[in-house]
């Protein structure tokens, strides 16, 4: 009877197991989301992600991430552009995106030291107005870019545990606490009407992130391998807002609900 028991407990384990399997990277994913504000288009987000080469024995990707406003909306900033670099293990190594300092715009390159538990900053003026600037700053334990947020839920939306991590935005930086559930639920779109497997989670911002982001937020993750953000809602500097995802290369739904 104990050895019935037994082999009842693992294969009950082992079923679960296969229900979730584990993250992967996919060269040349390319998703695109579309955000709305109540019944209002406020534009898209597109991230694509490549095989970046290898550091320290580990792959490396670029995570290309550009967010664009709807041309209607003219008081919106029609682009903003984030590339991230990061190791499979989704440690970063270095971080791009566009600053203001003083009132004068900068590409901003953030370079990782682990070595020495520091980051530096090179402002890199975008025209003759000035020279390039560098600030120091330290890394924190489990210190995240806030474009590889999303790849770090991606992995861990499986578990049943609470955890924060440390991210930053220009040179101020915050904790995101994250209520991982692995709650599955049935999530539709209008591109995917049928439905579609998804693991839920919810959490907290407890810093002003990229275009205002801040606060709770909640999320839906397919229940595949590849974990893609089906549908999010997050807290931004107008209201709350719903990300959907609308257009994808690189993955297909295993889990459309029949």
């Amino acid at each position: 009877m104990k050895t019935l028991i037994l082999i009842f407990i693992l294969s009950t384990s082992f079923c679960f197991a296969d229900e979730f399997p584990a993250f992967r990277f996919v060269d040349g994913e390319e998703l695109t989301f579309r955000v709305n504000y109540s019944f209002f288009n406020l534009g898209t987000i597109t991230a694509q992600v490549n095989h970046d080469g290898e550091k320290d024995g580990l792959k490396t990707f670029h995570i290309h991430l550009t967010i664009t406003s709807n041309p209607l909306l003219f008081w919106v900033n029609n682009q903003s552009v984030y590339d991230s670099y990061i190791d499979e293990n989704l440690r970063p190594l270095k971080f791009i995106t566009n600053e203001k300092v003083d009132g004068k715009p900068y590409k901003a390159e953030y370079l990782f030291d682990y070595t020495a538990k520091r980051m530096e900053r090179l402002l890199l003026p975008v025209d003759d107005s000035d020279s390039t600037k560098h600030d120091y700053l330290p890394i924190k334990p489990n210190m995240i870019d806030g474009i590889s947020l999303i790849f770090y839920a991606r992995s861990q939306v499986h578990q049943q545990r609470k955890d924060t991590v440390n991210t930053f935005i220009e040179n101020n930086s915050g904790d995101v606490i994250f209520d991982f559930m692995n709650k599955e639920q049935v999530t539709d779109t209008d591109e995917l009407p049928e439905g579609i497997k998804t693991a839920y989670f919810k959490g907290l911002l407890n810093i002003k992130g990229i275009a205002g982001v801040s606060g709770p937020f909640e999320a839906y993750f397919s229940r595949d391998a590849s974990r893609v953000p089906l549908k999010s809602y997050l807290e931004v500097f107008i209201g709350h807002v719903t990300i959907t995802l609308v257009k994808w290369k690189g993955w297909k739904p295993l889990e459309l609900i029949e």
